[in-house]
């Protein structure tokens, strides 16, 4: 356990066996319990009301999911699909949201992004939000997977 001023503390269990963290709990936050793959990869991080799952394909995150529960504090309920080419260039991830809408990506002869559909600009202020929740709720357990 970690303790700060002003009586806030932040306490991780870890699994005995792979070393992966299980749960995060943050005072008066609520318990966040997390599940790693054989990799220590995270693998979904869920609370009372919210959940957020990942799925990989070998070294590749292709999608992300999450639920909101009536008393999330986020409301986010959604996923994103990356599709990539047989060369592992991304070239479509897929953000649905109640409705899917779909962002294209293309690459020039040296495999250098080139393009991205203009619904890609909007989305990287949607990974920006996504990055900031994902800190603020899972904290170490996501610094941990975005190293």
């Amino acid at each position: 356990m970690v303790s700060f001023r002003g009586g806030r503390s932040v306490d991780v269990d870890y699994d005995a066996f792979t070393g992966g963290v299980t749960s995060v709990s943050a005072g008066t936050s609520g318990t966040y319990t997390t599940s790693v793959d054989g990799l220590s990869r995270l693998v979904d991080a869920t609370d009372a009301q919210q959940g957020m799952g990942l799925t990989y394909d070998g070294p590749l995150l292709l999608r992300q999911t999450w639920t909101a529960g009536t008393g999330g504090t986020y409301g986010v309920t959604g996923s994103v699909e990356r599709v990539v080419d047989s060369t592992g260039l991304l070239t479509n991830e897929i953000v649905t949201a109640g409705t899917a809408r779909s962002l294209l990506y293309a690459y020039d002869s040296d495999r250098a992004l080139s393009g991205v559909s203009l619904v890609g600009f909007l989305y990287f202020a949607i990974v920006v939000s996504e990055e900031a929740y994902l800190h603020a709720k899972f904290g170490a357990a996501y610094d941990a997977y975005a190293r």
